[in-house]
C-alpha cells in the first residue's frame, strides 16, 4: 500500500510541483496550513499518506477537477 501511495504523490508532484515552486509553497507548508500537522513528526509513510487525503480533499472541495 505505501508504494501505492508513494508512487501517487510522486506523480502527483510532478504534476504542480512547477506552480507550487512559482508561489514557493511546499507539500510540508500544504500540510501544516491544511491538515495543522507537524510533517516533521511523521515517518514517510505517513507523510505520503497525509499528503494523498489532503489532495483527496482538495479535488473534492474543487468538485472532482
Amino acid at each position: 500500500m505505501a508504494d501505492n501511495i508513494l508512487t501517487y504523490i510522486l506523480e502527483l508532484q510532478d504534476k504542480i510541483s512547477p506552480k507550487l515552486k512559482a508561489i514557493n509553497i511546499t507539500n510540508d507548508t500544504m500540510l501544516e496550513y491544511h491538515l495543522h500537522i507537524d510533517p516533521t513528526t511523521l515517518t514517510d509513510e505517513e507523510w505520503a499518506e497525509k499528503l494523498a487525503q489532503l489532495a483527496d480533499i482538495r479535488k473534492k472541495e474543487n468538485g472532482g477537477k
